[in-house]
């Protein structure tokens, strides 16, 4: 067998691979939605929901960060992963928000976070609009 023939084969077998990758992805990312689009039925969204992405927390909630749909309710704040499950904050135990460029360790780009402050500990969210978050998490006056 020639080397082209080896290349050809080789190079099929990886676009096939990232196309059954990427079909994937979305197949999940579509059901993510729909799981919070459920949870919204309920209790219906004030804020989002939007991309974001989950940089972990320091408390009782998930360690694992991924991407996925941020949205905020009366009740609750919800982060639903494309893989992965259901971060679920209640707004009660919210006692504030920051902002930085560290969280849990992390840097990424530059980037800053917006860290959600909870009686068990602090969760960490990079937002496309940050300011808006922060005013949305914020007590009622």
């Amino acid at each position: 067998m020639s080397l082209a023939v080896v290349l050809v084969v080789v190079g099929a077998a990886v676009v096939l691979a990232a196309a059954g990758l990427t079909a994937w992805l979305v197949s999940r990312a579509r059901r993510a939605r729909a799981r919070l689009a459920g949870e919204l039925a309920h209790d219906p969204a004030v804020r989002g929901p939007e991309a974001a992405i989950y940089r972990g927390c320091t408390g009782g909630y998930s360690q694992v960060r991924g991407n996925g749909q941020l949205a905020l309710t009366e009740q609750r704040l919800l982060f639903q992963k494309v893989v992965g499950g259901l971060v679920v904050v209640p707004r009660r135990t919210i006692s504030g928000t920051s902002t930085a460029k560290v969280f849990a360790g992390g840097v990424v780009g530059g980037r800053t976070h917006l860290i959600v402050h909870t009686r068990t500990g602090d969760v960490g969210f990079f937002v496309t609009d940050l300011d808006a978050w922060v005013a949305a998490l914020a007590p009622p006056a």
